[in-house]
């Protein structure tokens, strides 16, 4: 229920809401942006 109290906040408190969906799978393929998205920090 935590996460639909900080939706709703984010959405009360803010005219625009984006969501990206990444294919993160793909994107490790790429030998140059394995390294970025793998780091955990």
């Amino acid at each position: 229920m935590r996460i639909h109290k900080a939706i709703r906040t984010l959405a009360n408190e803010n005219q625009v809401l984006c969501v990206e969906l990444l294919n993160i799978t793909g994107m490790v393929k790429n030998r140059s942006l394995v390294k970025v998205i793998s780091d955990p920090g």
